[in-house]
């Protein structure tokens, strides 16, 4: 009996053992197709770039701004970025800083900027470019185009503002 037994059960086994070892083989490779899929993923994905340069600004008549600009922007939002700027005195200390954000518009693109003044306290204001045509591109291409030509638009805070030009870090003449 016990031979039979065994002779019943062995087959049985085995087929078992041909299943889990099928079934550890299909998980191996379901964990692997994941594990393929999720990372082609991070590599398809472009990190955020970061475009640096210089900005000059009026304010009213006779007074000339100056500063440098960073911004980030992402193929996932091309029509609207955000970074840093700050503004440097004429032996290059920093006067003050801040950030700012931009979206593009049907006419151009417009944006504002924070910072804090010299006592500390949160001022804003904005900012915006007109474009020749709305179909000129993205915001990202167009912040991307100040490393081969200078950009510009008008600034408003209070009763101050002026016009200001965006000058990319590949131009001649620019240093960081």
């Amino acid at each position: 009996m016990d031979e039979k037994r065994q002779a019943v059960e062995a087959p049985s086994r085995g087929r078992r053992s041909r299943v889990a070892a099928g079934s550890a083989a299909a998980t191996r490779a379901f964990l692997l197709a994941i594990v393929f899929l999720v990372s082609s993923c991070a590599w398809a994905k472009k990190s955020p770039e970061v475009l640096r340069g210089r900005w000059t600004a009026t304010d009213g008549p006779g007074q000339i701004l100056r500063g440098t600009w960073s911004a980030v922007v992402t193929s996932r939002k091309p029509d609207a970025a955000q970074g840093y700027w700050n503004m440097l005195s004429a032996d290059g200390q920093i006067l003050g800083a801040g950030r700012w954000s931009a979206k593009k518009t049907g006419h151009g693109w417009q944006g504002i900027w924070k910072a804090r003044d010299g006592a500390h306290r949160p001022i804003s204001g904005t900012w915006k470019a007109d474009i020749s045509s709305p179909g000129d591109g993205t915001l990202a291409e167009m912040l991307k185009s100040t490393a081969s030509k200078i950009v510009d638009g008008h600034w408003q805070y209070d009763d101050h503002g002026g016009n200001w030009w965006l000058r990319g870090s590949k131009l001649p003449g620019y240093k960081p």
